[in-house]
């Protein structure tokens, strides 16, 4: 008896890969050989963070973060603030202007110098930091002097000193963050600065923007009682006036 040769057949089924399967023993071949044959350029750039990243350690100034919380007045009853006497001289700020006036160049200003600050004290972004490295570089001197000895100086420059104080207080400013704490009076204010000086510096902005807006309150009921006073004066001589005038009908 013969037997046919497909009466036993031999099948070999293709292995099938399942497409969301990940093939991990392939992917690290590909990346050892894809290494192996590039290995100067992986070795260059892991020199290349390493090497930023000590620069990043040892010239990038630290960052020190302090953090206070203030209670606002309530908004409630704020009638018995004003006084109308053609102008509004005496009034309550809200919350969102007391938010903007703690971090204004006035009070910012005087804790400058009130602290004795220079522009070291103070937190930089990272492009103001990028662009004092190149002040105070050799490079960057030498080519301020070159620029002007070709082009000349601005006449309207301002002194160096002015410069550095308008600078600090701009970095200052962006150093400052006040945000309300959910819907109640309260706020959060921090401070962000390059050494532990920041405690004192927080302090000193609390500290002065109460004493300005104290004065200014102050001030501004001064005037409120010269505008009642003159109004006052008027209207007892126009009451005097025209009692005077009810006599003089009378008789």
């Amino acid at each position: 008896r013969r037997t046919s040769p497909l009466s036993n057949p031999t099948i070999s089924s293709p292995s099938l890969r399942d497409p969301d399967t990940f093939d991990i023993r392939g992917t690290v071949e590909r990346i050892i050989i894809a290494t192996r044959n590039s290995r100067y350029l992986v070795l260059g750039v892991c020199l290349a963070v390493l090497l930023l990243t000590v620069i990043y350690v040892f010239v990038w100034p630290p960052v020190y973060k302090v953090e206070a919380s203030l209670v606002a007045e309530r908004d409630t009853e704020a009638a018995r603030y004003a006084v109308d006497v053609n102008v509004k001289s005496v009034r309550k700020d809200d919350s969102r202007t007391e938010i903007e006036l703690i971090s204004s160049a006035k009070v910012l200003k005087e804790v400058v110098e009130e602290q004795h600050l220079t522009y070291d004290d103070v937190y930089h972004p990272v492009m103001s930091q990028l662009q004092y490295f190149w002040d105070s570089s050799w490079i960057g001197k030498h080519w301020k002097a070159t620029k002007a000895a070709i082009f000349g100086s601005d006449k309207q420059d301002l002194p160096p000193d002015q410069v550095i104080l308008g600078k600090t207080i701009a970095d200052l400013a962006t150093a400052i963050s006040v945000v309300p704490v959910g819907d109640s009076t309260m706020g959060k204010l921090t401070l962000k600065g390059p050494n532990r000086k920041v405690t004192d510096v927080a302090n000193a902005i609390i500290n002065v923007y109460m004493k300005q807006r104290a004065q200014t309150h102050v001030e501004e009921a001064e005037r409120s009682y010269e505008i009642l006073r003159r109004e006052t004066d008027l209207a007892r001589e126009e009451l005097a006036d025209a009692g005077q005038r009810r006599v003089a009908y009378a008789e």
